[in-house]
């Protein structure tokens, strides 16, 4: 069963100095308060069930109508809490496993004597804090993991994502033909500067194209081996390639979507490529034109930059500049 929570903002300077968590409710443990990393509050999450929903299809903006019980959930532990103060900040699903008016079932650990996969612990029910401030459930994860030996923190790449188009190349609008590729200045250049280190160059771009139906997978594909045979050409390569063809107003069903997660300004294709390749989240850069990739950056926790149109190297070096790792 699928729950979604919504978090809360709050203007102003924080009325507390510790993290407040009320009693808990049916599926959660209540809308909580926390402190960010810039000692701003945040509330939540509720609790949305969702069952039966395509979780393809699941709406992550957050619906302003739910600040009402907020208000009314925040105001039992803090009544000052003040009129117009909270504002829609974002939201997540989790798998549960219990629904609506069901016993809860929580701290599930299954590892392989389970699935029968060395190297893998599964972590079901365990609601935040206990996921994450934990350390019992960190020392049994350790234990269960001893002996196995995944890729050392030592052998993952840095990366450089890339917006595609006006980007790295001339956005003529949904643009797709190979013939009609042309990159911009300093993009090859950038893409080589990032291989010559030895780090990883990925390509992250919304394709609303796909789903509006001026062109298909297929036709993008090609689009991009011609990417792929200029670079070799110039002894570069994009290590991968993520496209999020997913679409509000979509004419091809299967791509119509309100806020698909992997839709920049949603992180979701970083996040997919944390997970597929070895790529180093405390060494990670996106670089792209529009405010939209400023803030997928941002929601993936990774440094990110604007390209200025002018030369995408350039702006490349000084974002890299402005790293601890990059310079």
């Amino acid at each position: 069963v699928l729950a979604k929570g919504s978090y809360f903002s709050c203007a102003g300077a924080p009325a507390f100095t510790r993290l407040i968590y009320p009693a808990p409710v049916d599926g959660g443990l209540g809308v909580h308060l926390t402190l960010d990393l810039a000692g701003r509050m945040r509330f939540g999450p509720d609790v949305e069930w969702l069952e039966g929903e395509d979780v393809s299809r699941v709406d992550y903006a957050v619906d302003i109508a739910r600040a009402a019980s907020f208000y009314a959930a925040i105001r039992r532990y803090w009544p000052a809490l003040p009129d117009g103060a909270l504002r829609a900040d974002y939201s997540g699903c989790r798998p549960k496993l219990s629904g609506r008016g069901q016993a809860a079932a929580d701290f599930r650990i299954d590892g392989a004597e389970v699935h029968g996969l060395d190297g893998l612990v599964n972590l079901f029910g365990i609601e935040s804090p206990g996921l994450t401030a934990s350390l019992a459930i960190a020392e049994e994860v350790a234990a269960r993991l001893d002996g196995y030996a995944p890729h050392a923190a030592s052998a993952l790449k840095p990366v450089v994502f890339f917006d595609r188009d006006g980007t790295l190349n001339q956005d003529g609008g949904y643009t797709h033909r190979p013939e009609d590729l042309r990159w911009l200045a300093g993009a090859v250049e950038a893409i080589q500067y990032v291989k010559a280190r030895g780090w990883l160059a990925v390509v992250v771009t919304n394709q609303a194209g796909i789903a509006r139906g001026h062109y298909d997978e297929a036709a993008m594909a090609r689009f991009h081996r011609r990417m792929q045979e200029d670079l070799a050409r110039e002894g570069a390569a994009i290590d991968a390639f993520y496209h999020a063809p997913y679409h509000a107003e979509a004419v091809v069903a299967r791509y119509r979507h309100p806020n698909h997660p992997d839709r920049k300004p949603n992180p979701g294709m970083i996040l997919r490529a944390f997970a597929e390749l070895q790529a180093d989240p405390l060494r990670a850069l996106l670089i792209g034109d529009q405010p939209q990739d400023l803030e997928a950056g941002r929601r993936a926790g990774i440094s990110a930059a604007l390209f200025t149109g002018v030369n995408l190297l350039a702006d490349l070096k000084l974002a890299l500049a402005a790293t601890a790792w990059g310079r």
